[in-house]
C-alpha cells in the first residue's frame, strides 16, 4: 500500500452484533475443575453497519436490522461511496476492502469501474 497516499484511500467494510456479541465463549478454572457459566438465553436482532471511511474520518455509513447481502451491498456502493469517490490519482480515488463474498460481484466490479475506469483492479 506504499503506492498510494493516505488521502487516496477508502476503505469499507461491514461489521455485525448483537447481545450476545460480547458474551465470553472461554473460560478458567483451577486445573482438574470444569469451567462453569450461567447466563440468561438471550435472542435479539442483529445489527449491522457498513461505512465508508477515509483518513479524515467516517464519509458515509449504513445502519441496518440482519445482514448485508450483495444487493445491499451493491446499493451502499451506488449509493454512498462512488458519489464520494474521485478517478486515479486523485484523493478517495483507491477503494479498499475486504474479500467478502458479497463484494466479489459482476454489479460491483462494473460501478467501481464507471467511476474509476477501465483501469480499476478487482
Amino acid at each position: 500500500m506504499t503506492e498510494w497516499r493516505p488521502d487516496q484511500l477508502v476503505f469499507v467494510d461491514e461489521s455485525a452484533a448483537n447481545e450476545r456479541t460480547g458474551d465470553r465463549k472461554y473460560g478458567w478454572a483451577p486445573v482438574g475443575a470444569v469451567a462453569e457459566v450461567s447466563e440468561l438465553l438471550k435472542h435479539t436482532e442483529k445489527w449491522s453497519i457498513l461505512p465508508m471511511f477515509t483518513v479524515d474520518g467516517y464519509e458515509a455509513w449504513e445502519l441496518i436490522h440482519g445482514s448485508y447481502n450483495m444487493e445491499r451491498f451493491n446499493a451502499f456502493i451506488e449509493n454512498h461511496v462512488i458519489p464520494r469517490m474521485n478517478s486515479f490519482p486523485a484523493a478517495r480515488s483507491v477503494l479498499i476492502m475486504d474479500n467478502c463474498k458479497i463484494h466479489r460481484n459482476e454489479v460491483s466490479g462494473y460501478l467501481i469501474r464507471l467511476i474509476v475506469g477501465s483501469e480499476a483492479h478487482m
